[in-house]
């Protein structure tokens, strides 16, 4: 927009027109909204000695600080914001170190995150995610079950005692997930390695 002249009145209606003298003046109006796009949130579950990275696009630089950036993880501000590149989107890296005490120890919550991005002339953006503070450690659940399969070639079911390629089965569930396979072994009178059969990446497991 540009300014080029206005009128003025007083109160008996008396108007002067035109009576902008100086140089026109322009102005332009912005109601485009930083739009927060791409939000990655890492890891989705993090335990008390780890690190959440929070990455991100906004449609225009809004810095890397409040009041214009604004990231909260369960809460809490990250350590640090960097940003790099331009139009059309400028990528943000956010991190977040885990001090030990967003929780209770033995427990785990899920948390939000929530990032507010604000421009020169006030316009705000949002755009949240979510994450699992996880301070519980893994645990079996019940009681495991032994069984005995029968080797090849041998008639007899619910078999009592181990003999040749007779196969013990080890079945259980736990609490989460796992990340890893479980170890099963034996302590006495030797030890005995156990393969995992079924349930990686699940809670049942043999």
């Amino acid at each position: 927009y540009t300014i080029q002249s206005f009128n003025l009145d007083d109160e008996a209606l008396n108007r002067k027109t035109g009576a902008n003298t100086a140089p026109p003046r322009t102005f332009s109006v912005d109601s485009t909204v930083p739009v927060v796009t791409g939000v990655v949130i890492a890891p989705a579950r993090v335990d008390e000695t780890g690190a959440v990275t929070v990455t991100f696009d906004v449609s225009e630089d809004v810095g890397d600080a409040a009041p214009r950036l604004d990231v909260k993880i369960g809460g809490r501000a990250p350590d640090v914001c960097s940003r790099a590149g331009g139009a059309p989107a400028v990528h943000y890296t956010c991190t977040y170190a885990m001090k030990g005490t967003e929780i209770a120890a033995g427990t785990e919550a899920a948390q939000t995150v929530i990032i507010t991005t604000a421009d020169l002339t006030g316009n705000m953006g949002t755009a949240s995610g979510g994450i699992v503070f996880d301070f519980k450690d893994p645990a079996v659940v019940g009681t495991a079950q032994a069984a005995l399969v029968p080797g090849a070639g041998n008639p007899l079911s619910g078999v009592k005692t181990v003999t040749d390629k007779t196969t013990v089965q080890v079945a259980f569930t736990v609490s989460e997930p796992l990340v890893a396979d479980p170890v099963v072994a034996t302590s006495s009178p030797e030890a005995l390695a156990f393969t995992l059969v079924s349930g990686a990446g699940a809670t049942s497991y043999v």
